[in-house]
């Protein structure tokens, strides 16, 4: 007997030696930080437990009469919730913040302060001041000053000229001549592709979405005004500079602006919704061009440049300007740090209405 309770006896001082060595030393092995700060920001939202942790007295381990799971604090890993983890990791006083709010991280996929107005007259003045100060200019730079689209407008260019110097604008002219394919559709596909019905389009998704508050919507609607404002001016300039003659002997034919200006609209639609949405619209800006040129018009030149200018004015500004991230299993990838531990990496979000 007495030789079984020694046995006993120091069977349990060896387990308390070795508990009580490995969670007063810290861990500070790789993968156990890792581990613990990842943990820590699943926590650091939570309220301050240290009126828990004073009434408990301090350390990580609980009292008696207390539940086993209790965490005394976010930076310390009960052996009860996670005997993976036995040390004690404990920040430095002068890196942690003071309390409250600020030990917090920000939920990633906020809105920035002020986003929204108090009013519709406000917002829209904001917005129309900061599009004419700052993201017309934006988006204007972001089309043309980037030498992968610079190359590709520039081929496209060349190309235009070629179909129209070496006597292809004249085939299709010939070839459209009296054709009237579209026939009865021949009205509606025009007023789809005027400028003019994009812009109305697109002021009622902004008026819907600033109602609503539907954020998603709303940028949605902030990229396709400032993509199709920059497209329109863009447009003009090139039509004054070229003045070139369309097939019913009108001036300024290129480029076409009915079909640049659809596939500003559909490549914006293509990025922030996909191809479900983008590929339908690409495909109905490819029918408007195809009815500049039944109707006789546009020559083929001129929506050969103005689809691809279009296309990479609305696909750039998008690209640039859209709030959310890339999305995997319907949640948006976010970078996210927390500000308690300093640790960074990526957060899948996804907000539930």
């Amino acid at each position: 007997m007495t030789a079984w309770m020694l046995t006993r006896s120091l069977f349990f001082i060896t387990v308390a030696a070795v508990c009580t060595g490995g969670c007063t030393t810290p861990d500070r092995s790789p993968n156990a930080m890792a581990a613990i700060r990842e943990y820590e920001c699943q926590q650091a939202a939570r309220p301050s437990p240290a009126a828990a942790r004073d009434e408990d007295g301090g350390g990580i381990w609980a009292s008696a009469d207390k539940p086993a799971d209790r965490i005394a604090s976010p930076g310390k890993l009960s052996f009860a919730i996670q005997p993976a983890y036995c040390g004690v990791v404990e920040e430095p006083a002068s890196s942690r913040p003071a309390s409250g709010s600020a030990s917090r991280p920000r939920p990633p996929g906020d809105l920035p302060e002020g986003y929204w107005r108090r009013d519709l007259w406000h917002q829209m003045g904001h917005e129309a001041k900061s599009l004419g100060s700052r993201d017309f200019w934006r988006g204007f730079k972001t089309s043309f000053w980037d030498v992968e689209n610079a190359l590709v407008l520039t081929a496209t260019m060349g190309a235009s000229i070629a179909i129209r110097e070496t006597g292809v604008d004249d085939t299709v002219r010939n070839r459209t001549h009296g054709s009237n394919t579209l026939g009865d559709f021949d009205e509606p596909v025009q007023i789809l592709g005027h400028p003019g019905f994009h812009f109305a389009g697109t002021g009622v998704l902004w008026l819907s979405s600033a109602l609503t508050k539907n954020a998603r919507e709303h940028e949605v609607a902030k990229a396709l005004t400032q993509a199709l404002a920059v497209n329109g001016v863009s447009t003009i300039l090139l039509k004054v500079a070229a003045n070139t003659r369309t097939p019913d002997e009108e001036r300024y034919g290129w480029p076409s602006g009915h079909t640049s200006s659809a596939f500003t609209a559909a490549a914006v639609l293509n990025e922030y919704y996909g191809p479900w949405v983008g590929v339908p619209s690409l495909a109905l800006a490819g029918l408007v061009g195809y009815q500049r040129l039944d109707s006789r018009v546009h020559d083929f030149s001129d929506v050969v440049f103005g689809g691809m200018m279009g296309y990479i004015i609305g696909t750039s500004i998008a690209r640039d300007d859209k709030m959310r991230m890339p999305e995997l299993f319907g949640m948006t990838v976010l970078p996210f740090s927390d500000p308690q531990t300093g640790s960074a990496g990526l957060a899948l979000y996804k907000r539930i209405k």
